[in-house]
């Protein structure tokens, strides 16, 4: 053994009891180097979650009460807006992120919440088990 590969070894055992020393060389022994190698490394650094869109959040957070999935949601929101300001809007939105970006170059933000919700209390009144008196 090299006087280097004893210094590392001195370096590696310092501080470390017989008893835990004997478990690492175990360990050495019966792992690959490709193992030990992967374990060694630092785990990378997950990229920083991205803060949302604003209006994506209040719109999916205003459509929640509406059960289903999102694209569905999302299409009714179209639809809605399509017919309340009569625009032809020939759009298949994936989900309510989507539908909020389609509907951006036709619509303002302050358009798109009051989409929202003017489409809740359209279905509400629809579908409300209330008597309403015409």
């Amino acid at each position: 053994m090299t006087p280097a590969q004893k210094a590392i070894l001195r370096a590696m055992a310092r501080g470390r009891s017989k008893a835990e020393l004997t478990e690492m060389f175990a360990l050495i022994r019966a792992r690959s180097d490709r193992t030990l190698l992967a374990a060694l490394k630092t785990p990378k650094k997950r990229a920083a979650k991205k803060a949302g869109d604003p209006v994506v959040k209040e719109v999916d957070l205003a459509l929640r009460k509406i059960l289903g999935p999102s694209a569905e949601k999302a299409e009714l929101l179209v639809e809605h807006m399509a017919r309340k300001h009569r625009v032809a809007l020939s759009v298949a939105p994936k989900g309510v992120a989507d539908g909020v970006r389609r509907l951006r170059p036709h619509f303002s933000d302050a358009q798109i919440r009051a989409g929202a919700k003017s489409l809740l209390a359209e279905i509400a009144g629809r579908y409300s088990k209330r008597e309403t008196v015409v």
